[in-house]
């Protein structure tokens, strides 16, 4: 078993706009605030894993611009390894447009850029990285089949895989068989499995069907509720901790990324997925993706306050 998380995944800059609603189509509305951060679910996940006290390799591609030299200098910034997150000529950073609504929901446009660019000559040449890992992180906002081959290679040397199929994408049925830990929401679920996710015992189903494809433990999101956890000994809903939401916008990343931590850390689904849902309970309170990802410490004295 190999030491660290290596994430492969995207990388953006977020401009966000905090409006008291989020615009309808055809409909402009004033009065916002504007903010820009670092983004992309790979980056965000990484720095998650990275302050929750991981060593972190982040992988992937920005544009040849300075929002690319911005989000090398925030990975940086979070201790995280980034002499695998190459500048691409040929494409620009990738690009998230966000809207934030006072309630704390959100609406997103992304340009991936240069996160379309990562290709598998690019994995191929990171194949001692993978095997040196002891975990390797996943989403879908590179290429479908630079995640194949992620994961064949990490299969070759017997290194886990931790996938978040995020956007929801239905080949993901061909990924699931060699994913240690496949985490999705009751949307990502419902897109994969073609089973609705609309009840509880629905919910349940859906995570039994990705189950009998071969993930090892299946988590599904479901926001403020907590998660839903499969696996071979356990079939049940987990809650979360309640607190007053700001901004949702990086809550999924924010729980993947620690959960990862924890998971390589300790090897307990239970413990991982306990702290992660703290975590990610913690970035809700706060502004932005990245920015709002808390540390270890942070988490620790959240859950002494809440075990009180």
């Amino acid at each position: 078993m190999g030491n660290g998380i290596l994430v492969i995944g995207s990388a953006n800059v977020d401009l966000v706009v905090k409006l008291d609603k989020i615009p309808n189509p055809g409909e402009t509305i004033g009065d916002g605030q504007f903010h820009q951060f670092c983004g992309g679910k790979g980056a965000n996940q990484a720095v998650a894993a990275a302050r929750s006290g991981q060593n972190v390799v982040f992988a992937g591609l920005v544009g040849d611009d300075a929002y690319g030299d911005a989000v090398i200098e925030n990975l940086k910034a979070a201790s995280i390894d980034t002499q695998y997150l190459h500048k691409e000529k040929e494409a620009h950073t990738g690009i998230a447009l966000i809207s934030v609504s006072s309630s704390g929901e959100n609406a997103i446009s992304i340009a991936p850029g240069a996160n379309k660019k990562l290709g598998i000559k690019r994995i191929d040449q990171l194949e001692s990285v993978i095997a040196s890992a002891s975990l390797a992180l996943l989403q879908l906002e590179i290429p479908f089949e630079t995640c194949v081959r992620v994961i064949e290679l990490a299969g070759q040397h017997g290194t886990r895989v931790m996938l978040n199929p995020a956007p929801s994408d239905r080949r993901a049925t061909e990924l699931i068989g060699s994913t240690d830990l496949l985490v999705v929401n009751e949307h990502e679920a419902y897109d994969i499995s073609g089973l609705p996710t609309e009840s509880d015992a629905e919910i349940a189903l859906a995570a039994e069907w990705l189950f009998d494809r071969g993930a090892k433990h299946v988590i599904v999101t479901l926001g403020s509720r907590g998660v839903f956890l499969k696996d071979e000994i356990r079939s049940e809903f987990l809650p979360t901790f309640e607190v007053e939401a700001v901004d949702t916008t990086g809550a999924g990343d924010a729980f993947c990324g620690t959960l990862a931590c924890e998971f390589s850390r300790t090897d307990s689904i239970e413990e991982g997925i306990k702290y992660a849902l703290a975590a990610s309970a913690i970035s809700v309170t706060r502004l932005g993706a990245q920015e709002a990802l808390p540390t270890r410490k942070e988490v620790h004295a959240f859950l002494a306050e809440y075990s009180r």
